[in-house]
């Protein structure tokens, strides 16, 4: 499926920096990485493709992405925006869906199940049932990923509109003790006196004070 697109959302792009295989635009603050066309093997480790090949056809660059609303392509010389995967669709859902198999995109790499909780936050969208039945059936592959990488998610997560809708997510799908083992033990935790939450939700409640106070 194609759909045009303004000129606007080219104008006044720069190009930063060109490498041989990556290079960036600059639009106002928001940054648009751009790199070559290209297909992936399989994911031993769970995290990280066991080889790149470079591709001639843009439909090996889409098929490999992890969510449909990040599966879109701009051809700048006809204008159009390429959608192979009903990405459009999910946008005016307002949802998260995983391109193909949800199965075997969190297998390529498990940090795509906090992608998808972040992008529901950051986003305001929800996660559709498929991708979410995934997420139960999958959540240990989390244990394959570094904490550092587990960290710089929950930083981004931190820094949305909606971080307490988050890690309550994160909760529900049995995701929250790779993200914080602390948090996770906070669950259920009763605090006396006048109190009404437990530790886990009042935490949470704190954070979204923090975000909204700003």
């Amino acid at each position: 499926m194609k759909h045009s697109v303004s000129q606007d959302f080219v104008k006044h792009s720069k190009i930063k920096d060109v490498s041989r295989e990556t290079f960036s635009l600059y639009k106002s603050l928001e940054t648009i990485e751009i790199t070559p066309f290209r297909t992936e093997s399989s994911y031993s480790d769970n995290r990280h493709p066991d080889k790149v090949i470079f591709s001639q056809n843009i439909e090996d660059d889409l098929k490999r992405r992890d969510f449909t609303i990040n599966a879109l392509a701009y051809n700048p010389n006809t204008h159009e925006l390429i959608d192979l995967f009903n990405g459009i669709s999910d946008l005016q859902k307002r949802q998260i869906t995983t391109v193909g198999d949800p199965n075997k995109r969190f297998n390529e790499d498990a940090l795509r199940i906090l992608r998808a909780i972040r992008f529901s936050s950051q986003l305001d969208f929800k996660i559709d049932n498929k991708t979410k039945n995934s997420i139960l059936k999958n959540h240990t592959l989390l244990s394959n990923v570094s904490t550092e990488r587990i960290r710089d998610e929950l930083i981004k997560i931190l820094k949305t509109t909606h971080p307490l809708n988050a890690l309550f997510l994160a909760n529900e799908l049995n995701v929250l003790k790779y993200i914080s083992s602390d948090l996770e033990k906070a669950v259920g935790v009763i605090q006396g006196g006048s109190h009404k939450y437990d530790v886990f939700e009042h935490l949470l409640r704190t954070a979204q004070h923090a975000v909204d106070k700003n």
